[in-house]
């Protein structure tokens, strides 16, 4: 009698069970295909995101380095657009000579021409035609000063720039 009072309060409680519906506490084949699934796609996901993350990681680096280069080279470009500033300030001052360098009997169809100017004490020699210095070998500019050769520079193998010389 007490088994079918419980049981009608539970009844009472819950209201009539319904026909047809079974609980099991062994999962059925569908919800472990389900999660099985669902712990392979989780898987499959956390390997795409940890390798999206060392790639932009490798970005990352690569940005900084361009950045570093590109803040490199715009200072070099600076100090060359200044240094071409001067030069050219300097040539086209009206107090600078531009003198022509003919060629010599070793290269009679070479010609240079220097840039003196005696207020600033400077001199600046462009190679213009001449050819490109032998391996080994250097160029070496001489004055002379009354009859008297005087050493007036070894020029640079860079034939970007004017080459300073000694006035």
């Amino acid at each position: 009698s007490l088994k079918d009072r419980i049981l009608s309060e539970i009844d009472t409680v819950a209201g009539p069970a319904t026909p047809g519906v079974e609980f099991s506490s062994r999962p059925s084949m569908l919800n472990r295909l389900v999660t099985g699934l669902a712990l392979v796609a989780s898987l499959i996901l956390g390997v795409l995101l940890l390798n999206a993350n060392q790639e932009k990681q490798q970005l990352d680096n690569q940005l900084k380095t361009s950045k570093a280069e590109f803040a490199q080279f715009k200072d070099k470009c600076a100090r060359e657009t200044n240094a071409l500033a001067q030069q050219k300030a300097f040539i086209t001052s009206p107090n600078t000579l531009k003198v022509t360098l003919g060629g010599s009997a070793l290269a009679p169809n070479t010609e240079t021409w220097a840039y003196w100017n005696t207020d600033q004490g400077r001199g600046l020699l462009d190679l213009g035609t001449l050819p490109p210095c032998p391996e080994g070998k250097t160029y070496q500019i001489w004055a002379d000063v009354e009859g008297v050769m005087i050493n007036a520079g070894v020029l640079s193998k860079d034939r970007s720039d004017l080459q300073i010389i000694q006035f």
